[in-house]
């Protein structure tokens, strides 16, 4: 009868080496440093980074799609966990050319010219019929979707004959009492000379065909868009869910107007309304732009980054927790070919291969542990343990661009 005491310590110990060595595991896989190594086959596509509030979805070179942050509401694909601090693969295909990201939904378009949607406000939601492959919904039949773009928590898609639509949460518009983004997506207005996609939220902007510019007002939005002033030089709007918008002329300038004034008069001080274009300083051209919350990246020609704004996570990327409220230089040791911004961070894909992120880790912004490590935790507290490493923790950032995937090729010869 006394061996059995001495069993259940033998096995007590052994659980607790067991418990141990598997939050070891846990703990250096979930704060390994190292980047995700992703093989990727032929360049098909420019790179495209879309980013929302929590997450981040990269369209790589060989046209297959890549999702980081928090998988709320499913944006980040069906196919991934809550959780996803490394960049993984949201699908097999390789054959998508723009995606967006929105709050509750993303949207993608493939090279055949269909329309693609996930997430908790997708088409599907109201039970319309439509094609699924791997958690994916296809929008109708048609094969004629342009580009796409997301605002707050809607879509817009740009078809080849100059029409945009949109869906989403239904908010019915406060004088007619019609709803936009109902099942399935609605025309927005009737002109058919739309450049590209609106993007912004509250308000969005978009360019029409004759440099014309033009605003939805904010949600509900406005029946219909109104025209921003009279010039006819606007060539690209870029935005996203932010409250904020930056829109390009055809000089190379950019501009900025929106409703999020604590960025615009604080960071540019000569803002004093929601409806005011105030110009976005730049010491050179910038070809491509990202706007997050509340900071803007730049990038220029040769492949050079610029970031201002507010930088309270590190999320310009220049090492220092500073506000900017001129451009600085971020990675000078990287040509740059993508860029994104999100809620206080940043992410970018340099010519390499290399993807980078700084500001708010992603996947970790929600202050608590993984699942994994609090499940053993937990084990290891009712054996009498006591392990801090279960613990909530501080989200954490980081002030320099970090790498988190690199990008390799793994193709055979282009046949001739």
């Amino acid at each position: 009868m006394p061996v059995i005491p001495a069993r259940r310590k033998v096995f007590a110990a052994l659980a607790v080496i067991v418990l141990v060595l598997c939050g070891v595991v846990a703990w250096l896989s979930w704060n390994s440093t190292r980047p995700v190594l992703a093989p990727i086959g032929y360049a098909r596509v420019q790179p495209q980074i879309t980013c929302g509030r929590l997450g981040a979805i990269v369209l790589a070179p060989d046209g297959s799609l890549w999702g980081c942050g928090i998988n709320l509401h499913g944006t980040l694909s069906t196919n991934l966990p809550f959780r996803v601090p490394r960049p993984r693969r949201m699908s097999a295909q390789t054959n998508w050319i723009a995606v967006a990201l929105c709050s509750r939904m993303a949207a993608a378009i493939k090279d055949d010219g269909t329309l693609w949607t996930w997430g908790a406000d997708s088409v599907l939601r109201t039970g319309s019929p439509a094609a699924v492959t791997e958690g994916f919904q296809k929008v109708g039949e048609d094969k004629d979707w342009l580009s796409v773009s997301a605002s707050g928590a809607r879509i817009f898609a740009l078809k080849r004959d100059g029409t945009v639509w949109i869906w989403g949460p239904d908010f019915p518009n406060r004088v007619t009492g019609e709803a936009y983004g109902s099942d399935p997506p609605t025309q927005l207005g009737t002109s058919s000379n739309w450049l590209a996609t609106p993007v912004g939220y509250d308000p969005s902007y978009g360019v029409q065909r004759d440099g014309s510019l033009w605003s939805l007002g904010r949600l509900p939005l406005k029946i219909p868009p109104t025209r921003v002033g009279s010039d006819t030089n606007w060539v690209r709007a870029c935005g996203g869910w932010t409250r904020f918008s930056l829109l390009r002329k055809d000089d190379g300038s950019w501009w900025v107007c929106g409703a999020n004034l604590r960025f615009q008069q604080e960071i540019l001080p000569t803002i004093h309304s929601s409806t005011q274009l105030v110009w976005l300083p730049q010491t050179e051209r910038w070809e491509v732009v990202a706007a997050g919350f509340s900071h803007v990246l730049g990038l220029t020609r040769n492949g050079a980054m610029r970031a201002l704004g507010f930088n309270d996570a590190g999320q310009l990327g220049d090492g220092t927790t500073s506000n900017r409220s001129t451009p600085v230089e971020i990675g000078s040791d990287k040509a740059w070919v993508a860029i994104g911004a999100g809620r206080g961070f940043s992410v970018a894909l340099a010519a390499d291969g290399s993807l980078s992120a700084w500001g708010n880790r992603l996947g970790d912004v929600l202050s608590e542990r993984s699942r994994v490590i609090r499940t053993l935790g937990a084990w290891a507290n009712r054996l009498g343990l006591r392990v801090t490493w279960a613990d909530p923790k501080p989200p954490r950032f980081g002030t320099k661009p970090r790498c988190i995937l690199q990008f390799t090729t793994n193709a055979p010869a282009r046949p001739k």
